[in-house]
């Protein structure tokens, strides 16, 4: 493990770089746009009743995983994670592709 990354405890793996950056800046972008709102629709009076847009920030659910076998029969198989247990999913992949 390295220091300096950020690390999922459910799935045991490092954070991709975009996941990381947008996970510690995410207080720091809410009250940006808390503070655009107060400024443009309290203040201004502008575009009051417009909808407010969600902020499109990657958090760690966006880490579904995935893992592609051959089977004996070279036919290529695909398991994707369900759930939070991606390391069980793995094992179960790789038993099955024993078989």
């Amino acid at each position: 493990m390295e220091k300096n990354k950020l690390y999922s405890v459910a799935f045991a793996t490092a954070v991709a770089p975009e996941t990381e950056k947008d996970l510690l800046e995410a207080e720091k972008k809410g009250k940006e746009a808390r503070m655009e709102f107060a400024h443009e629709r309290l203040k201004k009076g502008e575009k009051f009743f417009e909808p407010i847009h969600k902020q499109k920030l990657k958090t760690m659910a966006n880490m579904k995983k995935s893992v592609k076998l051959k089977t004996t029969q070279n036919k290529l198989i695909e398991f994707r994670q369900q759930g939070n247990n991606h390391k069980a999913s793995c094992e179960i992949a790789r038993r099955k592709s024993q078989v």
